[in-house]
């Protein structure tokens, strides 16, 4: 691939600005250079009298997958090499996932211990804008999937054309995420003020983290619940109103707790990484990227890790430029536990800590944790703050697929339209608490269905029912849920809704709704014996034992 090569200031955009006179404003600071220097993100010929000649090797969405090494990496090739390897490029975890879970497949070992995917199996379409999970996509039952419906969501997609759609915009490598605005008249805004809008695109599908953050949650596609509805998203799905997170109502961006280099998934150099939590897995955590790095506990305590501007690395004093404003060495700067990275815009000071807000401006106060208030703390060690704070989260029980040969349907990853059509249809789309289920790494957290489903594919004897459980960080944090909800919930248990009763031969339950193909009712993630149970999306991952659900049910909640 040709590199560009740079003229100096002014030079580039002396014949681009003849027909582009508004790409000479609009610019953010940080690439102000684009107003009278196109060149080092656009490339073409400025002193060609012709356009095609002018056009020549112009790169007119710079941030793509396909050309970023030589657009934006220019400047920023740590990004780039970190952003084209991580699981917002490649759907390592979404891939290995899906593989895992739908029969019939034969692609359950997709990921070598190395991390990197395997080679491509037959019927596989490589493209220079996928990452290599996605590349190797073929054409089994859960590839096709993968294809039809799901992968839709990366950063590999191509970018066509300048829109600012907050719920079907996805895609275009580094602008995905980096152009906020697209104001009439002016270059798009390309910054790394990265606005919520950004996110929805994606986030607002599965688990819906976008949606539940800002108090919308999806309902049935039914009268009965569009009667109660907020009203739609643009893409058709209904929406009713749930209790916002409590950092959204603070003004939080996503990105003031998710650091840049999170998304980026940029790891810390060699010896500076924190050792791995108990219980995580060297493949989990690749699996991952860097996603989830940021803890309750890296802002509000008690167990905040803390360093002096001085004994931070030259990595970790990057992660820091533009933050807070200080020159002074002895300032205390907040890191995450998971990979050390420093928290910026996080200011710790004698009279508490503050949140500077990276949208909007101005600072909050940040609530740092109090003993007083976690009276029964020393009785939930294995439960983080997310597992009583998250007020509700997105449920579906009812799903089914179905895949027909005969009918095409648009592929993303060949980009064009071709043979076999999966058809969802959804029910059952409920929200509220969580329910419990026990992590690989021993911790109790919150999970919702992942999969509750029959898929039906001609290659197979028949419809399969799929009972999968996914663990879940809602993003609805607020007041801790109340003891009974828990300690007397069927449904929290994982023993779906029903009627709990304690007689003489111990717990037993009255189920609200019939059973289905294997014994569980469809909100139910195992049973009181545990001789039913069903899986989790990762590997480790489990419902409840019955002795964990006995020792819950002992306590004497309605009196706490």
């Amino acid at each position: 691939m040709t590199a560009l090569t740079f003229g100096g200031p002014g030079a580039w955009a002396a014949g681009c600005l003849d027909c582009h006179p508004s790409a000479a404003v609009g610019h953010a600071s940080g690439h102000a250079f684009g107003a009278t220097d196109c060149g080092p993100c656009h490339g073409g010929d400025p002193l060609a009298a012709a356009r095609d000649a002018a056009h020549q090797g112009l790169v007119a969405f710079p941030g793509q997958m396909a050309d970023v090494p030589r657009t934006c990496g220019g400047c920023h090739p740590a990004q780039v090499e970190a952003v084209r390897a991580s699981p917002m490029a490649t759907l390592r975890g979404m891939v290995a996932t899906t593989r895992r879970v739908i029969a019939g497949d034969g692609h359950s070992e997709h990921l070598e211990s190395s991390g990197r995917p395997r080679a491509p199996d037959a019927g596989a379409l490589p493209s220079g804008q996928h990452g290599p999970g996605i590349a190797g996509l073929g054409s089994s039952p859960a590839d096709t999937l993968l294809r039809k419906l799901c992968v839709g969501c990366h950063l590999g997609r191509p970018k066509t054309r300048h829109a600012h759609d907050p719920v079907r915009d996805r895609g275009g490598g580094c602008l995905a995420c980096h152009v906020n605005a697209y104001r009439r008249g002016a270059h798009p805004e390309v910054s790394a003020r990265v606005e919520d809008a950004r996110c929805f695109g994606c986030h607002s599908r599965s688990g819906r983290i976008s949606l539940s953050y800002a108090g919308l949650a999806e309902v049935n596609e039914d009268a009965d619940s569009h009667a109660a509805a907020a009203g739609r998203l643009a893409d058709g799905r209904w929406v009713e109103r749930r209790a916002a997170d409590a950092h959204h109502r603070a003004g939080l961006a996503c990105i003031d707790c998710h650091t840049g280099a999170e998304l980026m998934d940029l790891r810390p150099p060699a010896g500076l990484a924190r050792a791995p939590e108990a219980g995580a897995s060297a493949a989990a955590d690749r699996q991952r990227g860097s996603a989830g790095s940021v803890r309750c506990v890296d802002c509000h305590g008690p167990t905040r890790v803390q360093a002096r501007l001085e004994e931070l690395s030259a990595w970790q004093r990057e992660r820091l430029r533009g933050s807070v404003p200080t020159g002074d060495p002895q300032r205390l700067v907040a890191l995450t536990g998971r990979h050390g990275t420093p928290l910026a815009g996080l200011e710790i000071t004698s009279e508490g800590t503050f949140l500077h807000r990276r949208i909007g401006g101005g600072r909050v106060a940040v609530p740092p944790y109090r003993a007083v208030s976690h009276s029964l703390a020393g009785a939930h060690t294995r439960l983080g703050c997310e597992t009583c704070h998250s007020e509700w989260a997105p449920r579906c029980y009812g799903c089914h697929l179905v895949y027909d040969p005969a009918s095409p349907q648009w592929d993303h990853v060949a980009g064009a339209e071709t043979p076999g059509r999966w058809r969802e249809r959804r029910w059952a789309t409920r929200n509220g608490l969580p329910l419990l289920g026990v992590r690989a790494d021993g911790r109790v957290g919150l999970f919702v269905p992942g999969m509750v489903m029959t898929v039906a594919h001609p290659d197979w004897p028949g419809p399969e029912l799929k009972r999968i459980f996914a663990a879940i960080t809602p993003h609805t944090t607020g007041r801790a849920r109340g003891c009974p909800t828990c300690h007397r919930s069927a449904e929290a248990l994982g023993l779906g809704a029903g009627r709990l009763a304690r007689g003489a031969d111990g717990w037993t339950l009255e189920a609200e709704h019939p059973a289905l193909a294997d014994g569980l009712p469809p909100d139910a993630w195992t049973d009181l014996g545990g001789a039913r149970a069903g899986a989790a999306t990762r590997p480790g991952d489990r419902p409840l034992a019955p002795a964990e659900l006995r020792r819950v049910l002992a306590v004497d909640a309605d009196n706490r």
